[in-house]
């Protein structure tokens, strides 16, 4: 008989050794000593291998029976019926012969058990194919697709799988786990987004909650000296800065919770996908898809991060601060008004109207003019002739003030425009074209122009490290103020019409960022718009 080395556990004992050489003989085939390969039933009840009982009765001889003819010219003969068993040699009749298709199912186990090199998953697929297919007892071999099951190979030809997709079972179980593998991948590339982001979170969290309490210092250093009258004042800037401590610290309480479950949520998911890789195949199949639907759902949209909201109130109330040693020689209304004023707005630029000539900023804050003309994409908001660029969001009513800074040089405008405004062809700045701007043009050398398109109230001109005056306005009316590097410090240049919204400009190569020679910035409804050169 062959050897067939089942593998037990060391700690077998007698017993379970004895079981499993019984087992083994009981479907080993008589005929070629090995584990039966489709192995068909005689009427007397033995079993042999389909090929070896068909060999053996087919043999040439003189007689019945397995053995050799008489000699090596005997000729072989037509077989009679019924025929002798191999074993019993009791007669049967060759097409009583009948599959033993659970004797099957046993040697294929042994068989899978048998192999030395055996792994992991094929033991698992012999477990499952042990179990047989409840309709016909045949082994599950197959996985259908649509059906979401294992089948046998009867139930593939059968009409309800006929024209579904069918895997062989390994192949299956090997393309759900490479599914699941790399899923698993994207979820840990996910949990350690989410983890870097959360540091992030709580490093700048911390940096602004740092910048507000230095503030709030020098803003109380500041009061002291004015104490009598400026208590009221005092509370509302103090105030204000406690309530941005207070929405930061929200903000980022309310980041990280979302992040900490967010976090959790991953990892708990990420221990399911690996718990289920490690069950048997059947159950690994039936659960692998409302594992992976799981993951469809993770993870959430970031929260937005704190910086983003709010440093730009933290600018504001720093602007503020620092205004306070020029106002404190002010009447209370003029105090008043200046810490009562609007925050600024924040500006980016809009790449689809921008001149092929502007040279936008990665973070489209800044933009200054070429050598020469980029190759663009054609676009209907695209300014072809004029110089100009308009910012991304626009206005229709409300109060809203900007800072513009410029560099040294001078061939710069920037304003307002309606939604409406021409961009195809050379337009001028004028009302009529929906235009309002402020621009810097060359006179005499060493000086430089400002003018007003719709000539507002006021022009105001002074150092670059004196802050903006607040300007007041009616609904639909406002002054600009212009920021000018001179020697003798804040003057008026002389008086100007209305226009519609309120603009600040910084015109210093020193104090401000460079924008070079001929740039156009912009603001947007009425939408903010820069220059033409």
């Amino acid at each position: 008989m062959a050897a067939v080395g089942l593998r037990t556990d060391p700690g077998a004992g007698a017993e379970a050794l004895a079981l499993a050489a019984e087992l083994q003989g009981e479907t080993t085939c008589s005929i070629c000593l090995e584990l039966f390969r489709e192995p068909v039933s005689v009427e007397c009840g033995h079993s042999f291998c389909r090929s070896c009982i068909a060999r053996c009765w087919e043999r040439p001889g003189p007689g019945p029976g397995p053995g050799p003819g008489p000699g090596p010219t005997a000729a072989p003969r037509a077989l009679p019926c019924p025929l002798p068993c191999p074993q019993c040699r009791e007669p049967v009749r060759p097409s009583q012969l009948r599959p033993n298709r659970q004797l099957a199912s046993v040697a294929t186990l042994l068989r899978r058990f048998s192999l030395p090199g055996a792994a992991p998953g094929e033991r698992a697929l012999a477990e499952a194919a042990w179990a047989g297919c409840a309709l016909h007892g045949e082994p599950l071999k197959l996985y259908c697709q649509d059906d979401g099951r294992a089948i046998c190979v009867v139930c593939d030809r059968a009409r309800e799988h006929r024209a579904h997709a069918v895997l062989p079972l390994d192949e299956a179980v090997q393309e759900a786990k490479e599914l699941l593998e790399s899923r698993l991948k994207v979820l840990k590339k996910d949990l350690e987004d989410y983890e870097a982001f959360r540091s992030t979170e709580e490093k700048e969290s911390k940096e602004l909650l740092k910048q507000m309490a230095a503030e709030r210092e020098k803003a109380g250093a500041e009061f002291q000296a004015l104490r009598a009258f400026l208590v009221e004042q005092e509370g509302r800037l103090l105030g204000r800065l406690e309530e941005l401590s207070r929405e930061v610290t929200q903000k980022r309480n309310e980041n990280i919770a979302q992040l900490e479950g967010e976090i959790t949520q991953l990892s708990k998911l990420s221990s399911q996908i690996q718990e289920t890789s490690q069950k048997p195949d059947l159950e690994f199949l039936q659960e692998f898809k409302n594992t992976l639907s799981r993951c469809s759902n993770v993870p959430g949209p970031k929260p937005t991060t704190v910086s983003s909201e709010m440093k730009n109130k933290v600018w504001n109330v720093s602007l503020k601060t620092f205004v306070l040693k020029g106002l404190l020689k002010k009447f209370k209304e003029d105090l008043r008004e200046e810490l009562e004023k609007e925050e600024k707005v924040e500006l980016t630029l809009d790449p689809d109207t921008a001149n092929p000539r502007l040279i936008l900023s990665l973070d489209l804050k800044s933009v200054r003019l070429g050598q020469r003309a980029q190759d663009l994409p054609c676009h209907p908001c695209r300014f072809d002739t004029n110089t100009r660029v308009l910012a991304s969001c626009g206005f229709s009513s409300g109060r809203h003030h900007w800072e513009v800074e410029v560099g040294s040089k001078d061939g710069w405008a920037f304003g307002v425009a309606r939604e409406s405004v021409r961009r195809k062809g050379l337009t001028p700045f004028t009302p009529e074209e929906g235009v309002w701007a402020l621009q810097l043009h060359s006179g005499r050398p060493g000086e430089a122009l400002l003018r007003s398109v719709a000539a507002p109230q006021f022009l105001w001109a002074c150092p670059p490290d004196t802050a903006p005056e607040a300007l007041d306005h009616n609904i639909g009316v406002c002054r600009v103020g212009a920021l000018r590097s001179t020697q003798q410090g804040k003057r008026c240049l002389g008086p100007w019409g209305p226009v519609l919204y309120l603009l600040s400009a910084c015109v210093s190569g020193a104090s401000c960022e460079a924008v070079e020679a001929g740039e156009d910035l912009s603001p947007a409804p009425d939408r903010a718009l820069p220059s033409d050169t």
